[in-house]
């Protein structure tokens, strides 16, 4: 018999593996060589030639304050969104047919941490370091798109629980 994940599970687990992929994306961002340079200076105006082109390391680029600070951020979102998630996963939804579906320090971590992060690897998608990120990224939105299916059920649940008290007291 299949056993079924429950969405609490997912978003625990999705959150768990936004934060292992966000740390291992870091060593990768900085060592692997992701980034084109010109070994000769091309005259202004004219591209550098394709047999001149090769590919380094962002460490040995010498990257400036803004590229460091571009990293530790989204490092630093993605682990906020997944401790986000795993606070939410730990939380129990309100039951009720009115209740807010965007709730508590986890849940407002979590899905903050996705949109910046989200935001960030769009802009950033014709470089390496957005498309690095988004593996990390994609784990966040799962965890997110399960935070909220989950306070969804709750919500279905209360409702169905509510019509059934209220079908039972008019039969009495």
């Amino acid at each position: 018999m299949a056993r079924r994940i429950t969405l609490w599970r997912m978003e625990l687990g999705a959150g768990v593996a936004a934060a292992v992929i966000g740390l291992l994306t870091l060593p990768m961002a900085l060592l692997a060589p992701l980034y084109p340079v010109c070994a000769v200076t091309p005259p202004r105006g004219v591209a550098c030639p394709a047999a001149d082109t090769r590919a380094v390391s962002l460490l040995a680029t010498h990257p400036a304050g803004a590229v460091w600070a571009l990293l530790l951020g989204l490092l630093m979102l993605t682990l906020v969104g997944a401790a986000g998630a795993v606070v939410d996963a730990r939380a129990r939804p309100s039951p009720g047919p009115g209740a807010r579906l965007i709730v508590g320090a986890g849940m407002l971590a979590l899905w903050g941490a996705t949109l910046v992060v989200f935001a960030i690897c769009a802009l950033g998608s014709r470089g390496p370091l957005g498309l690095l990120y988004l593996p990390s990224t994609l784990a966040l939105a799962l965890a997110a798109y399960s935070a909220l299916l989950r306070r969804l059920a709750a919500r279905r649940a209360a409702a169905r629980a509510d019509d059934a008290s209220s079908s039972a007291n008019a039969r009495s």
